[in-house]
């Protein structure tokens, strides 16, 4: 296929020499620039394209799109703005330059060209699962959730649309709605990692910290360098009081993120519960290094040093933590 690609624009090379001043030709070989990955030479090209005809909807549309290939998103949102005016009836346009919207984190203008994009095509799928995207990014679930309602619909096995759900569930608390998504999610593509994920942390809200150590379990099975995931499994662990297999999980926390404050938090509260107190201490020591400003680290702490007699410090903590709380 790439071969079949450099020949045309061989082609195009060709006829460009004998005919500089046609623009399809330009955007004939930028597209195939386009095909390759060479954006660069597409982008020439585009541009040449719009110099020669500057109304040319397709022109604007493709160089957007080596734009946005090379990071350029800015640059992509004015090419699809110009192609918007040129051709308003282009949902596509509309849907590209609401994920870049999206992709630049302003959220309230994709949720308009999404919104634009389904006044003129409404069975499309993805559109509504891109609308209710930005709606969480928003934390406006109650919008979310009627937008992945209606991308299920249209499309009842898009594994994503049902993980989406999912988290705005979650993030409404609304945890048994939530497992019935990841549920569906992890049907439709059971190797994701992240679907499992969430899975066990609604299970851990609902106190079901059995099924949530099987769903992380299964989790870092797929993903075996994700922290976080050590992370939830030593939490839940340590809430079963089994805590040696939680200072297990946070030594593998450590290990892969070891300026995260609240696995030292974790692992000093499982060393403390064990009756290990100095390896509590430091645990918790290192966490208030990491993250000074938490109340209940310097409670703990005092409590250790309580234990070992060092009253005096524990004072130190106990005081320090009413000051953070007050």
């Amino acid at each position: 296929m790439q071969n079949e690609f450099q020949a045309s624009i061989t082609e195009y090379n060709e006829a460009i020499f004998h005919k500089p001043d046609d623009a399809d030709l330009f955007l004939g070989r930028g597209t195939n620039y386009l095909y390759l990955g060479q954006n660069q030479r597409a982008i020439a090209d585009f541009t040449e394209t719009i110099r020669l005809n500057p109304d040319c909807p397709e022109a604007y549309q493709y160089r957007s799109i080596a734009y946005a290939s090379l990071g350029q998103v800015e640059a992509a949102i004015t090419d699809l703005t110009e192609e918007i005016g040129l051709k308003p009836d282009n949902a596509d346009a509309y849907v590209v330059r609401g994920m870049c919207y999206s992709n630049l984190e302003q959220y309230e203008r994709a949720i308009l060209d999404f919104g634009a994009a389904i006044d003129l095509r409404r069975h499309d799928a993805r559109t509504y699962y891109w609308r209710g995207h930005a709606y969480n990014k928003l934390g406006q679930n109650e919008r979310a959730i009627p937008d992945f309602d209606a991308a299920i619909h249209l499309d009842p096995d898009d594994a994503v649309a049902h993980y989406a759900r999912g988290i705005a569930f979650r993030d409404l608390q609304q945890y048994d709605r939530a497992l019935q998504d990841f549920d569906a999610a992890i049907r439709l593509k059971p190797d994701d990692a992240n679907a499992y994920h969430n899975r066990g942390w609604a299970y851990s809200n609902l106190t079901q910290y059995e099924r949530a150590v099987a769903d992380y379990t299964e989790a870092i099975r797929l993903k075996s360098d994700d922290a976080l995931l050590y992370y939830s499994r030593g939490i839940s662990f340590s809430t079963l009081k089994q805590y040696e297999r939680a200072i297990l999980d946070l030594d593998e926390t450590i290990r892969l993120k070891p300026d995260d404050a609240l696995a030292y938090r974790g692992r000093g509260y499982a060393h403390h519960k064990l009756g290990q107190r100095e390896g509590a201490i430091a645990d918790y020591t290192e966490a208030i290094r990491l993250d000074p400003h938490y109340a209940d680290t310097y409670h703990n702490r005092g409590l250790a040093y309580d234990n070992l007699e060092e009253h005096e410090r524990a004072r130190a903590d106990f005081d320090m933590a009413k000051r953070l709380k007050s």
